[in-house]
């Protein structure tokens, strides 16, 4: 029964995570921008949308497009200025978190479950293995996720050369598609 529902657990899984591949589905995506000038200057804001000699940054939370925006109200920087700029999703730390916390509760729930039979050094129920094994496991998970989401950011170096920008650009439309 324990391994039915494990296996009716990983196929809902694989089922959830299963879809075509050829969908272009565009993301909304909310980045944070840090961007260097080659003077050294210091820029932060959301990054809205960039052209093909440009990005924008708002002040306000602005969520990543390439269609057509209105840019009155957004902080326009050229190629030519930019020396480095990173990008880091909002709120990365606390997905982290999620998911690193689910990910471990369902990796130590599944142990226990398998192992209920096989466990009998300290004569622990099936409950108190999971409050004692699962629960901080999922804890440490999140924590382990929460500290890698924060950290992962996405780092280009333009130096003010056309080509890099490009780069960076079809790297961007990747990301949102």
């Amino acid at each position: 029964m324990k391994l039915n529902s494990i296996l009716a657990l990983a196929l809902l899984l694989i089922a959830y995570s299963a879809h075509a591949q050829d969908s272009s589905q565009n993301k909304h995506i909310l980045f944070r921008a840090y961007l260097t000038s080659r003077e050294s200057l210091k820029y932060a804001g959301f990054f809205a949308t960039m052209n093909d000699s440009a990005v924008y940054l708002s002040s306000q939370k602005l969520k990543f497009t390439f269609t057509h925006l209105n840019i009155s109200n957004l902080q326009e920087i050229s190629y030519h200025d930019i020396g480095m700029i990173k990008i880091q999703r909002k709120n990365s730390g606390g997905r982290g978190f999620l998911f690193g916390a689910v990910g471990s509760f369902v990796v130590l729930e599944s142990y226990v479950l398998l192992t209920v039979d096989q466990q009998h050094v300290y004569n622990f129920n099936t409950t108190e293995r999971t409050i004692f094994l699962a629960v901080p496991g999922a804890i440490l998970g999140g924590l382990i996720g929460a500290i890698i989401g924060a950290w992962i950011q996405r780092t280009f170096v333009i130096n003010g050369m056309h080509t890099n920008f490009q780069t960076m650009k079809s790297k961007m439309t990747e990301i949102i598609k």
